[in-house]
């Protein structure tokens, strides 16, 4: 009598070892995060906004909705951007599946064994990138991109009103049901040992330390034999920074000058002061220290700011004048630390004299992309593009500069100058588009609330995104 053959039961893997190899980028989990609080923050402060009507202006809270509004369109963006270039986590086929027959079918599939497992009274195991969760994604995404899109085509009416708003209400109410009912699945998963929310908002690290202290850890390692420098390393997070810091730097310029009349030299003497005493401390520290450098940055773009607008305005100097000197002054420091030290790059500030260069290198820098942004943008005296067609040539400009970075072999250490002065006229003129009256071209915002804003925006990039030093081409003695 031959045996009887029994099934091998095979035992369903835990979602705790599933989760034992992370499978979320970093960049992939701020982005959720930062998506999820803007989004978040629209649906509750579209409750205490009061919208403009004619002879009336919006309030504070219509203010900060339309600056936030812009950030979440371009959150998602940047969202859909990244899951493009993404090598790990959900592809793009996995959150658009309508239009691929293999991820349809997938789809169905595992529709199929959720809906089973929920006759059986019990929570489908989601291990790997399941279809149904990324199918259900990409519906978020794609809510919360027409939520953004209708209020970025409301920002451009004096008045909104129309088809345009109604069709903006329904969408933020179907984002209100999906946002409720995403965090209120996530939260039941937690409760059922499935840790959905831990693998999303904890670290990659198997010991689960944070970033910045893995990149304290490093450091030290590093610092002990002399290989690193005072200043932060050249990597996405710092563009990103750099970028809200110079956007910052025109707004909280404007708010001194302009909203609190004190006008451009007693601006530029109060933020030179700030500067000095910024730079001093930073010059002073024996090794680098992510938010006093930052503040160094923030200081000379408001001191750039200011002193932008002396020249080019109260000296009567004009925007082609003003630009051609600052130009001058920025290429003869360049010129001159070249001709000290025999270097320009980031990798090579091993002394204090180099330091004082990068620190002047990059005080004129700010300031020459002050003066570039209003040329091109002003009506009276410059080019007359407006603040937005600013904004896109200098964005085209960047984006051949990267281009250059990755598939030419031209020097990295001007690629990096050259990015690092047109980073400062595209935050600039993003900076007036915020905040310059619907007649200039602007959004009119508070030149307080978007400051304000951008201060939150910078302090979170820094506690969240990682910060190193730049690690030194050779160790130098100082």
């Amino acid at each position: 009598m031959s045996a009887v053959p029994t099934e091998r039961r095979v035992s369903p893997q835990p979602i705790q070892h599933l989760l034992a190899t992370p499978r979320h980028a970093l960049p992939t989990k701020l982005l959720h995060a930062a998506l999820g609080l803007s989004v978040l923050w629209q649906l509750i402060g579209s409750n205490l906004m009061h919208r403009p009507k004619i002879g009336r202006p919006g309030n504070f809270f219509y203010e900060v909705h339309e600056f936030v509004g812009l950030l979440t369109l371009g959150l998602v963006l940047v969202f859909w951007f990244w899951a493009v270039l993404r090598q790990r986590g959900t592809p793009v086929g996995a959150l658009l599946p309508w239009f691929s027959a293999v991820h349809r079918c997938a789809l169905i599939a595992d529709a199929r064994g959720s809906f089973a497992a929920l006759r059986e009274c019990r929570f489908p195991t989601h291990g790997g990138e399941a279809p149904l969760a990324s199918a259900v994604h990409g519906l978020g995404l794609l809510t919360a991109l027409a939520m953004g899109a209708t209020g970025a085509w409301l920002f451009t009416l004096a008045v909104p009103a129309g088809l345009v708003l109604e069709a903006h209400k329904v969408i933020a109410n179907l984002m209100w049901a999906y946002l409720v009912g995403h965090a209120g699945i996530a939260v039941l998963y937690q409760f059922t040992k499935q840790p959905l929310l831990k693998a999303m908002f904890t670290s990659n690290s198997a010991r689960h330390t944070p970033p910045n202290r893995r990149n304290e850890m490093n450091e030290m390692q590093h610092d002990a034999q002399g290989e690193l420098t005072k200043v932060a390393a050249v990597t996405l997070s710092f563009w990103i920074i750099k970028i809200a810091a110079t956007t910052l730097g025109e707004t909280g310029g404007d708010a001194v000058t302009m909203s609190m009349h004190l006008g451009y030299l007693t601006g530029t003497l109060i933020f030179a002061v700030l500067f000095l005493v910024a730079v001093g401390a930073q010059i002073a520290m024996k090794k680098f220290h992510p938010w006093l450098f930052w503040t160094v940055i923030v200081a000379t773009t408001t001191v750039g700011t200011t002193m932008a607008d002396l020249f080019d305005r109260s000296l009567g100097i004009g925007y082609a004048g003003g630009s051609s000197i600052l130009f001058v002054l920025l290429l003869g420091t360049l010129w001159l630390w070249h001709r000290t030290l025999g270097s320009v790059s980031v990798s090579d500030i091993a002394t204090r004299k180099a330091e004082i260069f990068y620190w002047v290198t990059i005080l004129f820098s700010q300031t020459l992309g002050t003066a570039l942004g209003d040329w091109l943008a002003d009506d009276k005296g410059g080019f007359g593009l407006g603040y937005g067609g600013g904004a896109l040539v200098f964005s085209a400009a960047l984006a051949l500069v990267a281009a250059a970075y990755f598939w030419t072999r031209i020097s990295h250490t001007v690629l990096f100058w050259a990015a690092f002065i047109l980073t400062r006229p595209l935050g600039a003129t993003v900076g007036d588009l915020l905040d310059k009256p619907h007649a200039s071209g602007g959004l009119a915002l508070s030149r307080y609330t978007a400051s304000a804003v951008l201060i939150i925006f910078i302090v979170g990039c820094v506690l969240l995104l990682p910060q190193r030093a730049e690690r030194r081409r050779a160790a130098v003695q100082s």
